[in-house]
C-alpha cells in the first residue's frame, strides 16, 4: 500500500516530467485535389490545384514522419485489372508502395472506370532527415486496366 505522502509526490514527479517532454508533433505538408485523373499508362499524380507533381514537406531534424495518402479509386477491366501507386519520397519509393504486388485498388466488376469506386488509403512512416523533402505520387494501371483516382488528400506528419 503506498504511504499518504509518498502518492501526491510520484504524481508530482509525473507531472514534472511530461513538462519536460517537447510536444512537437504536427502537420508538416497538407495537400488535396478533387480533378479527376485518369491512366492508361504510368504517370505522376497531380497533388493540388496548382497542377504540381511534387509537395515538399521541412524536417528539422532526423525524425520519423508518418505520411498518408487516401483517394477515390477504381480501375476498369474485366476482372484481374488493378491500380498501384507509389508514394515516392526523395526519389525512393516508400513501403508498401515499394513493393512489386502493392494494389491500391482493383476492378469493381464491372467495365467502366466508374465501376467499383471506393476510398483507399495507406498510411506509412518512414525515418528522414533534416531539410527538405519532396513527395510524389505514380500510378500504374496493372493488366491493361485503366486507372482513375479522384478527390486524393495526402498527409505528412511527425
Amino acid at each position: 500500500m503506498m504511504s499518504r505522502t509518498f502518492a501526491p509526490a510520484l504524481v508530482a514527479a509525473g507531472v514534472l516530467y511530461l513538462a519536460g517532454v517537447p510536444a512537437n508533433a504536427g502537420n508538416l505538408m497538407i495537400t488535396q485535389f478533387a480533378g479527376v485523373q485518369t491512366f492508361n499508362a504510368p504517370g505522376n499524380l497531380v497533388l493540388a490545384d496548382s497542377g504540381s507533381f511534387f509537395q515538399s514537406f521541412d524536417s528539422e531534424g532526423p525524425q520519423n514522419v508518418m505520411i498518408s495518402f487516401s483517394a477515390v479509386c477504381s480501375t476498369s477491366g474485366k476482372g484481374s485489372e488493378a491500380t498501384s501507386i507509389q508514394i515516392i519520397l526523395d526519389g525512393a519509393a516508400v513501403y508498401p508502395t515499394n513493393k512489386a504486388d502493392n494494389v491500391f485498388c482493383s476492378v469493381g466488376g464491372g467495365k467502366g472506370t466508374k465501376d467499383g469506386l471506393n476510398t483507399n488509403a495507406i498510411i506509412t512512416a518512414v525515418p528522414v532527415g533534416g531539410g527538405t523533402h519532396t513527395v510524389q505520387v505514380t500510378v500504374t494501371p496493372l493488366k491493361g486496366g485503366i486507372s482513375r483516382i479522384d478527390n486524393l488528400s495526402m498527409l505528412v506528419w511527425n
